[in-house]
């Protein structure tokens, strides 16, 4: 792969990203996800902000199950 073809493939990848983030605030529904290989959380902005997460931490599983139903 060249870099011309790289650089394409990420332009891609952030469009795609902005579109998904747009989708999820119209929508009101944000995401995360789990790695198990390192327990890393990723949280979408939108789920941070429904969840009331201040965007500049790192919130653990802890804190979030304190804040949905059980």
């Amino acid at each position: 792969m060249d870099i011309q073809e790289q650089e394409q493939l990420i332009q891609i990848l952030k469009r795609r990203e902005a579109f998904l983030a747009k989708a999820q605030r119209l929508s009101h529904a944000g995401s995360f996800g789990w790695r198990a290989s390192t327990g890393e959380l990723i949280w979408s902005e939108e789920a941070l902000r429904i969840l009331e997460f201040d965007r500049t931490a790192i919130p653990t599983l802890a804190p979030l199950l304190h804040r949905v139903h059980p």
